[in-house]
This record gives C-alpha cells, structure tokens and sequence, in this order.
C-alpha cells in the first residue's frame, strides 16, 4: 500500500542580510576561482563559480562571517517548528552569470535551501518537484535576502540564468535536532485522546 506524505518548505527574510551581503560578497569574490561544469545523462550544470569542494571548511573566512547569525536563524526557525536544535552540516556558495545552469538534483541530510545573498532582477529562482506529486513544480518566490528551506530529498535546480547579472546564492545542509519537549507533550496529548 502506498501512502503520500505532504511535505513544506520555507522561505523568509535574513534579518542581517543588509548588514552582511557586501562583507560577504568581498570575500567570496576573493576565494579560488573553481567552476563546474556537467552535461551527462544524469547532471546538467553550469555553476561559473562555487566552493562546494570546501563544503565541510568552516573556518573559511567568508563562513565565519555568517555562521553565527545564520546558526542562529535556523535555530529560531526549526524552535517554530518543535525541534530544539539545528545544525549546518555542509555550506558552499554558488554563483551563475549568463547561462550558469544547476541541473536537477537533491542534497544529503535532512533540510537543504539556499540565502540568496545576490539575486538581480530577473534572476532565476530555485525550481523544485513537489515530492508527493513529482508531476507538480513550483518556483519559489523569493528575493534577495531570502531563504528557503525545504527537505534534502525534495528534487530541485536553478533554472538557467538569462540575464547578463551575476546570481548568487550561498547552500546548506542541516541536520535537525530532538522535538521540543512542548511538542512532545502535545503528541502525547494526542496519542492518548
């Protein structure tokens, strides 16, 4: 028997994204210049500049400028949701200029998305398939400052930049924590109704 499990995302304002983007920008635009670039029966990408091979260095200068606040940001948005704690895992920052492309694709742990640090207008936003109904697909609306999070598994890919502006998003993985013991008295509640 087969059964579909809804599943959500979120997208919501980084509160210290104007007191951040051009510290951050300095450093990212002063790291290794690496850029990949797939076109196989499986990937599709065209990602002009990342440091995704680096994604477990958290001693990265541009990453100690935002881990804090950024930590702090998850934690408050998964405490909404129950869970009293969140980690990031894995951050890597990503940027695409004119025709920059990331294929199709889904991330390890438990909740991905990314900060779009530098969003020009007419920028591409982050594409995903709905995962119970993987013939549904929505573009997230977001803007610059923006973050959206949503479930690792989730299928999803930044759609090709036509604009001749550079896109550029910083990503994640997280790990979540235990529910909150309010939570948990609320099942319990509920299971014993």
């Amino acid at each position: 028997m087969e059964y579909k499990l809804e599943s959500f995302y979120i997208v919501k304002q980084f509160d210290r994204h104007s007191f951040l983007k051009d510290r951050l920008l300095k450093e990212i635009n002063h790291t290794e210049n690496r850029s990949l670039k797939n076109k196989d029966d499986y990937y599709s990408d065209s990602i002009n500049r990342l440091d995704w091979h680096d994604n477990c260095n958290f001693e990265r200068e541009w990453v100690k400028i935002i881990y804090k606040d950024l930590n702090n940001f998850f934690n408050k948005v998964f405490k909404i949701l129950g869970y009293d704690d969140c980690l990031i895992k894995n951050i890597w920052f990503q940027q695409y200029k004119e025709h920059g492309t990331h294929g199709w694709h889904t991330h390890g742990h438990t909740f991905t998305g990314a900060y779009y640090l530098d969003l020009p207008k007419d920028s591409p936003c982050t594409q995903i398939i709905v995962p119970a109904n993987q013939d549904k697909l929505i573009t997230l609306v977001v803007k610059e400052g923006d973050i959206s999070i949503f479930p690792s598994y989730t299928i999803h890919r930044s759609p090709i930049n036509k604009t001749k502006s550079t896109k550029t998003i910083i990503s994640f993985n997280l790990e979540i924590g235990k529910p909150t013991k309010e939570i948990l008295n609320q099942i319990d509640r509920l299971s014993n109704e």
